[in-house]
């Protein structure tokens, strides 16, 4: 979507937290979405209710299909580095296997190539695009989640084994990666929380 068909699909405004007390930050509000910014809801009071619901749903209190929906988006991206040839010359590039605000649960299936008939050993390793702007894996942070799929046999039909890669991302930020090459039967799992790896403080700088 573009700028002015995304703020369109809104519907309304909620505000939350505090500062959104503050009458300068309404009016920007107001001009950016151009439309009144939502009062029914307290917003000192927002994420309290919301977390309610969150647990009324996970408890079972509140049966979903009765009430509300409530959707969860990731706060990132997430992708692996690739080898893509350009020119002539293979070049490592970032491929997104999740975009971030995707509403999740999420699923997707890829089909990749290795290099060569030749190639006795497959890498992958999971990135976080932060800015989705991400095109080369120095644009992203390093998630440190990584595998080695070994001693792959030649491809017999001398063209380059193919690499399915199974990517899921659900509701409670894990993500799953099932890396198989099935002419050859072998496999690669991997799952990752981002909770799990925290950036230091270089990191942080240069994701701002």
């Amino acid at each position: 979507l573009g700028e002015e068909e995304a703020i369109e699909a809104y519907d309304r405004v909620l505000l939350v937290g505090g500062t959104t007390y503050i009458p300068s930050v309404r009016n920007r509000i107001k001009d950016i979405f151009k439309k009144e910014p939502n009062n029914d809801i307290d917003p000192d009071q927002a994420v309290s209710i919301g977390a309610a619901l969150q647990a009324a749903l996970a408890t079972g209190i509140m049966e979903e299909e009765k009430s509300v929906i409530i959707t969860d988006v990731t706060p990132f991206g997430l992708g692996v580095s690739i080898l893509s040839q350009i020119g002539g010359q293979y070049i490592e590039v970032y491929d997104p296997l999740i975009l971030r605000n995707t509403t999740i649960p999420f699923s997707t299936n890829k089909d990749y190539f290795l290099t060569d008939p030749q190639q006795q050993t497959l890498e992958i390793r999971l990135f976080q695009d932060h800015e989705g702007t991400a095109k080369v894996p120095l644009d992203a942070i390093d998630t440190g989640i990584s595998g080695e799929i070994l001693n792959i046999p030649p491809s017999p039909s001398d063209i380059p084994h193919t690499v399915q890669v199974e990517f899921s991302y659900d509701i409670n930020n894990i993500v799953k990666i099932n890396v198989s090459i099935p002419s050859t039967g072998q496999t690669l799992g991997l799952s990752y929380r981002h909770s799990e790896n925290r950036m230091d403080d270089l990191e942080k700088a240069n994701a701002i």
